[in-house]
């Protein structure tokens, strides 16, 4: 099942110029698929945004992300606030295994989103996919499925396998006992088939069984090149001087903080204290008038993320 989500896109502001696309997955047994992604195919759009002249920008929290940061408790909240930033674009890839639950969802998150009570025991994934997708229809424009062949995992070496299915790991068969944790892999089994079948039914694009990772960078190709076209197209795109404002104004609003509700705020402000130091005391001081200059914004590669800055220096006239 394949919708066409080009058609249903919604245009543009002149000033949203920008691509953010989420990626969501489960995390041991999707790292061909993540790598596939970050190295090849993000690369390749990327490049065709910066031609139509379009910001391009991908989040997979769970790429280089260490497995201990999920027992801080850390990776639910940012999933969740990376969701927001990024909508409507969403990716989900799923497998055979259901994923990583958390023992407990923070009381302080639960109140700033209320419908996670509802949803206990479930995984991060299945989090990710209902807060971006499945609970905000109107969002589901831009977001895409894609289930991996089950056939896959026999092509994986037989001591790795068991990262690919919904099997009961060693920790669970020590502490619960082997007949308790199988029931509980089972009910993760069961939970699996459940979110996939709710995402065949809403009338998102779904690609079905895709071979390998190259087979799924294909297809996310082909899809993203597609929103691109409709949302972009190359006789659409802006001179220098409006691309110019626009990036002013994706940085400005990269750098806004917003109160959405009391005690949530959405946006990053870094600031420059030695900056403020020197213009305060430049301010206490007779001297001639201070000349603030900023080079233009670019965007600049660091690890596998591409980050938008600006340069700026102080000079006195």
């Amino acid at each position: 099942m394949a919708n066409s989500s080009a058609q249903k896109a919604h245009p543009p502001s002149p000033l949203s110029r920008a691509i953010r696309i989420f990626v969501s997955s489960t995390f041991r047994d999707m790292q061909g698929e993540r790598e596939e992604l970050i190295k090849r195919i993000f690369p390749e759009l990327h490049k065709l945004c910066e031609r139509r002249a379009v910001t391009w920008g991908e989040v997979d929290l769970r790429w280089g992300v260490p497995d201990e940061q999920k027992a801080e408790g850390k990776v639910l909240p940012v999933c969740l606030d990376e969701i927001k930033r990024c909508r409507p674009y969403f990716l989900g890839l799923l497998g055979e295994r259901y994923g990583w639950i958390p023992a407990e969802v923070p009381q302080e998150l639960i109140e700033l989103e209320p419908w996670l009570k509802d949803y206990p025991d479930h995984s991060i994934t299945e989090l990710e996919i209902l807060h971006g997708v499945l609970n905000n229809p109107e969002m589901a424009d831009h977001a895409f499925f894609y289930f991996r062949d089950p056939a896959y995992i026999d092509s994986v070496p037989r001591g790795e396998q068991g990262d690919f299915r919904e099997i009961p790991s060693r920790e669970e068969m020590e502490r619960l006992g082997r007949d308790r944790a199988e029931r509980r892999a089972e009910e993760r089994k069961a939970k699996l088939n459940s979110l996939k079948d709710r995402i065949r039914t809403s009338g998102l694009p779904v690609r079905e069984n895709y071979s390998n990772p190259r087979q799924l960078g294909e297809l996310v190709l082909k899809d993203l090149i597609k929103i691109i076209d409709a949302l972009y197209p190359e006789e659409a795109k802006p001179d220098p001087l409006d691309q110019q404002a626009t990036e002013h104004e994706a940085f400005a609003r990269s750098r806004a903080v917003v109160e959405l509700r009391p005690g949530e705020v959405s946006g990053v402000y870094i600031g420059r204290p030695d900056y403020f130091s020197r213009l305060d005391d430049h301010a206490r001081t007779d001297s001639p008038p201070l000349v603030i200059l900023a080079r233009r914004i670019r965007m600049r590669q660091v690890g596998p993320r591409r980050k938008l800055g600006a340069e700026v220096s102080l000079r006195s006239s």
